[in-house]
Parts: structure tokens; C-alpha cells; sequence
């Protein structure tokens, strides 16, 4: 229910529609609104809502339910990654541990200089090394954190099996939630 219709209902009206949503009072929603804070723990888990999230659920119970481990993988693969580009660019006596930091250290100077060429010429000879070893260690990494969650991954396909069917022609939508579960390592296009 948008904005607009919720401001004519009445206040007895109101008072049903959240006691019905959400198991809370209009009076309680409306300090919520008002102050930011939530005015206990379990705000809003009830009523019809909390009814349809048992039996069907979110979509983003599974993402929030991985957050942590997803973090840690983007984490551990960040740091693979620059373990392998810290050695590629110590061979031209740069110390870097991705693209990033050899791009920064571009600023302020001459860019016709020696010390200019010698960074761009590491970041050319680097990068390439950094994806690879990104690419390699995200997909090695990826088959131990789908090994180690698999039980939640099942539960998802349980759940959202009927979506998935849908999902699956959707191409956008399968590139932004493989990247964002980093569940699949990056798609590589056959040349030609």
C-alpha cells in the first residue's frame, strides 16, 4: 500500500492495516518512522507478512544468510590475487599489491618521465596477472565456499526452483546474481 492511500485511511483503519501487516500498532510504527530506532527486537515480524515470509520466504534470506562468507571469499581471492601481482610488479621495483595502487602512484607525476614509463610499463606487464590469478583463485575458491554452504544453496534451489525456471531466460538477471553470490567465476567468450 503506497503513501498516498495509507494517509486517508483512518486511524482505526490505519491501526488495523499494521496490526495486520506487521503484527504492530500504527502508534509504534509511526515512533519507528519518526525516530530511526526500532522500538524492540523483533519489530515488524509479524502479522501477514511474517506469516508469508515462513512459508515462502525472501529472495534475500539466502544473500544476507551468506553475506558473511561471501565477504570473506571476495576477501581471500582479493588477497591471492595480490600476493601473485605484489611479486610481478617487485620484479620492476614497484611495490604494489593491485592495479589500483600502481595507478595511484601515476599521480602528480610528469607522465613523459622515467618513473611514469616504468609504472605504466609494470601496470601493462602486471594487470594480465592480476586477472588471471583473480580469475584462477575466485573459481578455486568458489567450489570451497559452494561446498561449505551447500546446504543453504540447496534450500535456495528448494525454495526458488519455480523462479529459477523463469530466472534462467533472463540473462541480465543470471549475470548480476552470479556475480553477486560469486558462485560462478567469470564467463570467458570463445574467441572468434
Amino acid at each position: 500500500m503506497n503513501d498516498a492511500v495509507r494517509a486517508r485511511l483512518s486511524p482505526e483503519d490505519l491501526n488495523h492495516y499494521f496490526v495486520t501487516l506487521y503484527g504492530e500498532t500504527a502508534a509504534s510504527v509511526a515512533q519507528v518512522e519518526a525516530s530511526g530506532e526500532e522500538s524492540h527486537d523483533d519489530f515488524a515480524r509479524g502479522g501477514c507478512q511474517a506469516k508469508a515470509m515462513t512459508e515462502v520466504g525472501s529472495i534475500w534470506t539466502i544473500p544476507r544468510k551468506l553475506q558473511p562468507a561471501l565477504d570473506s571469499l571476495g576477501k581471500e581471492v582479493s588477497k591471492a590475487a595480490g600476493d601473485k601481482y605484489a611479486q610481478c610488479t617487485a620484479e620492476s621495483g614497484i611495490d604494489a599489491a593491485s592495479p589500483g595502487t600502481v595507478e595511484g602512484k601515476l599521480e602528480g607525476l610528469d607522465p613523459y618521465s622515467e618513473q611514469a614509463t616504468k609504472i605504466e610499463s609494470t601496470y601493462e606487464k602486471c594487470t594480465p596477472v592480476w586477472r588471471e590469478s583473480y580469475a584462477e583463485n575466485e573459481a578455486r575458491l568458489s567450489a570451497g565456499f559452494v561446498a561449505a554452504n551447500q546446504d543453504v544453496l540447496d534450500e535456495a534451489a528448494k525454495r526458488y526452483g519455480r523462479l529459477a525456471d523463469s530466472a534462467a531466460v533472463d540473462q541480465s538477471f543470471r549475470t548480476y546474481l552470479g556475480q553477486a553470490l560469486a558462485l560462478v567465476p567469470p564467463q570467458v567468450k570463445p574467441a572468434g
